[in-house]
């Protein structure tokens, strides 16, 4: 929480907002108890948060109307594969994780 506090001390505004607009895997959780914690106002936090989701999903909107009717057919035709694909990626990842962080393990044990 102190790495948090700082973010919020440091940016403020911009701490919450940037937040609210990035999609979920994002975390936003952590600066809403710490905005009230370092007694940060009520009306910016609210403006912040009210503007990052405007953004957030005037975009998702944008992109709905502009490709929605599109996307159907690509992915009816393309879904598996790109399931596949993100799952490999996710699969992927997690091990590149537990690789770095038994590597980090071995080094923090040898010193």
């Amino acid at each position: 929480m102190k790495r948090v506090y700082g973010i919020l001390e440091r940016w403020g505004f911009a701490a919450i907002a940037i937040p609210a607009v990035l999609p979920p895997p994002i975390p936003l959780v952590p600066f809403l108890p710490a905005a009230g914690a370092i007694e940060y106002s009520v009306k910016k936090f609210l403006l912040a948060m009210t503007l990052g989701r405007i953004v957030r999903y005037s975009i998702l909107a944008y992109l709905a109307a502009r490709y929605g009717r599109k996307m159907l057919p690509f992915l009816l035709q393309h879904g598996r594969p790109m399931v596949a694909a993100v799952v490999g990626l996710g699969v992927t990842a997690v091990l590149v994780y537990v690789v770095f962080r038994v590597i980090k393990s071995k080094k923090r044990a040898k010193s």
